[in-house]
């Protein structure tokens, strides 16, 4: 019951009031693996008719502890992720962080396994309309400085941390429609899906961004002529 409690208050209770309403917001499509034009590889983007009341931890509120929000997607063409696009809001005066880390986990069925890549990625934050209490919501484009590479027909799970020094809030606004399996939280050692909890399942708003036009082995031949 401590951990529960513990847990509600830094997410909920003194963050986030419960009846909250937000209004307006930008759409999106789910592609599901199916590659758009513009290499769309995984798309939740926020949807105001879809968002929860309460957000999700992404941060270390201390040197010896550190929240993480982890969703999952399976990969059904060759392509890596170089861009990763999120709703998040801040909720202590810090700001947002300007450069994270970011984590590729094994699929666990359910919930995120091993760590299988991590990298930092640098975040360039905007502002919204959207209103979120007495702060607002942002967009947040985190641009991976080495892109993560995936096997076919594989599910994966990934997620940011702002881990700066500062242990500045930083929570992602998650929606109740379910992409594959709701996401999960990393929390004392331990992730488990927040609907385990007593609250409804929620997935991630996030939009992944990348290239499908892997180099192939038989081009290499065609590029070294040109040297």
């Amino acid at each position: 019951m401590k951990f529960l409690g513990f847990i509600l208050v830094a997410l909920v209770g003194t963050a986030f009031a419960s009846d909250l309403t937000i209004e307006g917001g930008i759409n999106g499509e789910y592609y599901g693996g199916i590659i758009a034009t513009d290499d769309i590889i995984d798309s939740y983007a926020y949807n105001a008719s879809q968002a929860y009341t309460s957000a999700y931890a992404n941060f270390a509120p201390d040197a010896t502890q550190n929240y993480i929000t982890a969703d999952d997607f399976t990969i059904t063409v060759d392509a890596s992720i170089a861009e990763l696009l999120y709703w998040m809001v801040n909720t202590d005066g810090n700001g947002h962080p300007t450069v994270v880390d970011v984590f590729l986990y094994a699929d666990a069925a359910p919930g995120p396994g091993a760590e299988l890549q991590s990298t930092t990625g640098t975040v360039v934050s905007t502002i919204t309309t959207i209103p979120w209490g007495s702060n607002w919501v942002y967009e947040c484009m985190i641009t991976l400085n080495a892109p993560f590479t995936f096997d076919l027909g594989t599910t994966y799970w990934t997620a940011p941390l702002r881990d700066d020094g500062t242990f500045g809030t930083w929570y992602c606004v998650v929606g109740n429609v379910i992409r594959g399996t709701e996401c999960y939280l990393w929390y004392n050692g331990v992730w488990q899906a927040w609907s385990t909890q007593g609250y409804p399942a929620q997935d991630m708003f996030r939009v992944m961004y990348g290239s499908t036009t892997p180099l192939e082995r038989n081009s290499w031949g065609a590029i070294k002529t040109i040297f």
